[in-house]
């Protein structure tokens, strides 16, 4: 986050609106791509944390273990699934986009995979701090 502050005005210089606005597009996608590839098992992981990091230590490492492998299972299917259909999500969120290589268009897609098993083991690691501090 402090990061993003100090390169926000060095990127400023460098890039149009026009590029803004197609990182725009390209975020919109991948947040778009996020959301399906998790099937809300974060959700799901914070709730087993509240309920058995206290308790029974073990139990939770678990059932955290078999979340995390069904979210990297789940967002893998969920990227071969979409993969295929990239140039259609491109007709619909980046239609007056010309990129300059095709490649380009499965960057969303690859980056909402990395970004939803990053997203579970931040808010797993958030809600262990949460559970200590709330249960002391």
């Amino acid at each position: 986050m402090l990061i993003s502050l100090f390169v926000l005005p060095i990127i400023t210089l460098y890039l149009s609106p026009e590029a803004f606005g197609i990182i725009a597009l390209f975020s919109a996608e991948s947040a778009f791509l996020t959301g399906i590839y998790g099937l809300g098992l974060h959700t799901f992981a914070g709730r087993m944390i509240f309920k058995y990091d206290r308790r029974n230590k073990k139990t939770c490492k678990q059932y955290l273990g078999v979340i995390l492998f069904y979210r990297i299972l789940f967002s893998l299917i969920g990227l071969f699934i979409s993969l295929p259909f990239v140039k259609i999500l491109k007709n619909l969120i980046l239609k007056d986009v010309i990129l300059p290589n095709p490649l380009l268009l499965y960057i969303p897609a690859a980056f909402a995979f990395f970004s939803s098993i990053y997203g579970f083991t931040t808010n797993s690691f958030l809600n262990f701090q949460q559970n200590k501090f709330f249960f002391l």
